[in-house]
């Protein structure tokens, strides 16, 4: 059984993944304290296509998905599930497709 990482951990494995593929201007906004949806949000930049499309391949966002309401005067998610960002990124041909060259 595989063990569970933690939200950093994930975090650390993207960060790594990304610039061992070239990924530069790496920001990682810790969002723990600001919102229930998500824990960190990950942005990178590449010096050219090539390198952009290894980077977008290394992972996939996914979301919860719900509604917002309040519970003992704070935001919470209800009515949420996990949408895998893999199920909604289209193929590599739609997307050599939709690239300008």
């Amino acid at each position: 059984m595989k063990e569970k990482l933690s939200s950093r951990d994930k975090v650390r494995e993207g960060l790594s993944a990304a610039l061992d593929r070239k990924a530069s201007a790496v920001l990682v906004f810790n969002l723990t304290e600001l919102t229930t949806m998500a824990d960190y949000f990950v942005l990178s930049t590449a010096n050219n296509d090539r390198q952009a499309r290894a980077i977008d391949h290394q992972s996939t966002m996914g979301a919860y998905v719900g509604q917002l309401a309040k519970k003992d005067g704070r935001g919470v998610m209800v009515n949420w599930h996990y949408a895998d960002g893999a199920r909604y990124q289209p193929a590599d041909a739609e997307i050599r497709k939709l690239r300008k060259d």
